[in-house]
Formats: structure tokens, sequence, C-alpha cells
């Protein structure tokens, strides 16, 4: 298949999967990068392209290069974005919802808690049964969640 043919289907591709409003969370990550396979598929050198943005040939591939490797600036994809007539869009997308996210941390960050008294008690021969345990991690953890307590995440760290 010669390059422009190549061309002309790799468009075809990116339009199909770029377009129809996708949701950004089902966007491909594109191996090359989105800068370099949209130049490619618009048949625009990265000489070209470097003049387009205001930057060197060297600089674009530089830009290209960062991207792929996850460290390009939102300023400089915001320039590359304008030079081939595309939106940028950032997004931060929660894998579940911010409530679930919410309980899980704070049934853990209960489980924490828990788990100091008990092992406390555990010495004293004074543990608590499993049932009783899990209600008491149950009612930690919604007042965990209620009062948006700063221990959901504190106890992350370690």
């Amino acid at each position: 298949m010669n390059s422009r043919k190549a061309r002309a289907l790799r468009r075809k591709q990116l339009d199909k999967a770029l377009s129809s409003n996708p949701r950004v969370a089902d966007l491909p990550r594109l191996k090359n990068g989105y800068i370099r396979e949209l130049r490619t598929a618009l048949g625009i050198s990265s000489t070209r392209l470097g003049k387009m943005m205001n930057v060197s040939q060297p600089a674009l591939t530089k830009l290209e290069s960062n991207e792929r490797e996850g460290v390009i600036t939102l300023n400089s994809l915001q320039k590359a974005a304008n030079a081939l007539g595309c939106d940028l869009v950032y997004a931060l997308i929660p894998k579940t919802s911010l409530e679930t996210h919410l309980r899980i941390n704070a049934r853990e960050a209960a489980q924490e808690l828990i788990n100091e008294v008990n092992h406390s008690m555990i010495l004293e021969s004074q543990g608590a049964s499993k049932e009783y345990l899990q209600e008491e991690i149950d009612e930690i953890a919604d007042s965990l969640v209620a009062n948006l307590d700063k221990r959901i995440w504190d106890l992350r760290e370690n």
C-alpha cells in the first residue's frame, strides 16, 4: 500500500475513532501519539507543522517524543491542537463514581482504625467477634463519609 493510501486509511480510522462525540475515557492511546498520528494522516511534514507552531523541526520532533513519553505540557498540546485544527480535551474521569471511591476508601480507613483497636484487645484476650467488627467498620465508615473525615485519605499514606 502506498503512503498516500495508507494515510487516507489512517485518516478514516482516526475520523471514526474520534467522531460522534466519543466519551473521552473510550479514546485510544495512540502508540505514536496524537500529534504525530494526526500530522502524518494529514500529510503535514514535521518541518511544516513546526513552522505552523512557530517552533523548529527538532523542537517539534521533541514535542512528539514528549507526548509519547507522557511528559508533554498542556500548553504544548494546545499549540499543536490549534495548528492541527483540533480541540484539546483535558479531563480526569473517575474509574467509579466519586461516592463509590469515597466509600471504598472510608471502609479501608475504618478497617485500619478497627484493626489498631482490635489488636490491643486481642492481646488482652478481649477480641471482638467478626460480626461485631463488621458492624463497627460499617458505622465508622459511614461516619467518615458523612463528615468527609481526612482520615479517609491520611491512612492511605501508610
